[in-house]
């Protein structure tokens, strides 16, 4: 863009982190806008089922991103402590979200505190502990090549490679179904 042609590095940098704080801001706001609408029951009036309804439908949120700022909102309203460090940056809305529902008048305080600059998996690894679930362990993929022997009908197959995840969140074991080349033939 053209605007941008003109500045110094340093300059680019300022006005970077100057419009994230903007957008920041605008996000608490937005966060308090959505707790007003469930206040009144708006969305209902809308004709909307539930927030997550209004949030997705009319407000063009994708569901990820609706459940985090509803959960988020909620939180915010609950815990004040919460506002300034979403303005700050401390906290986003994904790790946020991710705590929401693990917090309490009693764990408040102590949980915004450990997840305050955190990234999500440190985030979900607290969860878990707090719910005295084990850590979540991401899915690692395994590559799995199949050769299929050259036949005159097999020959049009090549080796396949298959994606197999091996564990997912909190490290329940994902069902895995083995991968079989087609019959010969």
């Amino acid at each position: 863009m053209q605007e941008f042609v003109s500045l110094t590095n340093e300059a680019l940098q300022q006005a970077v982190v100057k419009r994230c704080g903007h957008e920041r801001a605008v996000t608490v706001r937005v966060l308090d806008y959505l707790s007003e609408v469930e206040r009144r029951k708006l969305f209902i009036e809308l004709g909307h089922s539930s927030m997550f309804g209004y949030c997705v439908e009319r407000l063009r949120f994708s569901e990820s991103g609706a459940n985090r700022r509803i959960r988020s909102a909620r939180a915010m309203e609950r815990f004040g402590e919460i506002r300034p460090l979403l303005l700050s940056g401390e906290v986003n809305l994904s790790t946020l979200s991710t705590v929401a529902g693990v917090l309490n008048g009693e764990n408040a305080t102590e949980v915004l505190k450990r997840i305050s600059g955190c990234s999500k998996r440190e985030v979900e690894a607290l969860v878990c502990e707090l719910q005295q679930k084990p850590a979540p362990v991401r899915e690692s993929v395994k590559v799995v090549a199949v050769t299929v022997p050259q036949k005159s009908a097999a020959s049009l197959f090549s080796p396949v490679a298959v994606a197999i995840p091996s564990e997912t969140h909190c490290n329940h074991q994902r069902s895995r179904e083995a991968a079989t080349p087609p019959p010969p033939a």
